[in-house]
């Protein structure tokens, strides 16, 4: 098992950049400030995205179908470790990727950026992959810059959100028993079912808001207005 991401058992992140639009991505320095201790990963087109910013990944996942010959050879002067796949394969080269960061010991997040933009079907397929985190030790975040994104099982959870909007969306046919304190939309014991967007543009009201929820799995986004 890879020991990477632990250190004396203590806890490290993981990021993880793919290929999305640059544009969605934020700033470099700042993810560099947020993330000083974290182990870095690229995906493909995302691992000469990191380079060009002057951050050399510990990985580097994908079939690399996507980069020229020049940035080819850039990659390959790096210091990555290539986890270097087909291009023809079940799986895309983020799922991969997010694949390798749960089976590293230890507890943290895995944050993950380019993942969100461009197509639409690589958008709703990264949001579904944040299901294969759901029950391990690792908390993972889809984020970009106006959204942070979590998939959440039953239980208690204290948000501080730097984002001006918080929005609730089912993952599951029903969520039930969602209690939510310090909102501007508080709520006892409410069930959610999938089709409505009753969950959306709720706001913290307090330092910090509280959601409980009881039964099945439930989308958290962080989102602000451009």
């Amino acid at each position: 098992m890879d020991k990477c991401c632990s250190i004396g058992g203590k806890r490290m992140d993981i990021v993880i950049v793919a290929g999305g639009p640059p544009e969605l991505v934020p700033d470099f320095n700042e993810l560099r400030d947020h993330h000083r201790h974290a182990v870095w990963a690229g995906v493909d087109r995302g691992v000469h995205a990191l380079l060009k910013a002057g951050i050399t990944p510990a990985h580097a996942f994908g079939d690399f179908d996507s980069v020229t010959e020049e940035e080819r050879e850039w990659l390959n002067r790096s210091e990555a470790d290539f986890h270097v796949f087909q291009e023809q394969k079940d799986e895309t080269d983020l799922e991969l990727a997010l694949n390798w960061a749960l089976s590293t010991e230890g507890e943290g997040s895995v944050w993950i950026y380019g993942a969100t933009g461009g197509r639409l079907d690589h958008l709703l397929a990264n949001v579904q992959m944040l299901l294969i985190g759901v029950g391990s030790e690792k908390n993972m975040i889809l984020a970009d810059r106006q959204n942070r994104v979590r998939l959440l099982s039953p239980g208690t959870y204290e948000i501080r959100s730097e984002m001006p909007y918080v929005s609730l969306i089912p993952f599951t046919s029903d969520v039930r028993g969602i209690t939510l304190t310090g909102f501007k939309y508080n709520a006892i014991d409410l069930d959610l079912k999938a089709g409505t967007s009753r969950g959306v543009s709720n706001e913290i009201h307090e330092a910090l808001g509280t959601l409980v929820f009881k039964e099945g799995l439930l989308l958290v986004l962080e989102t602000g207005d451009r």
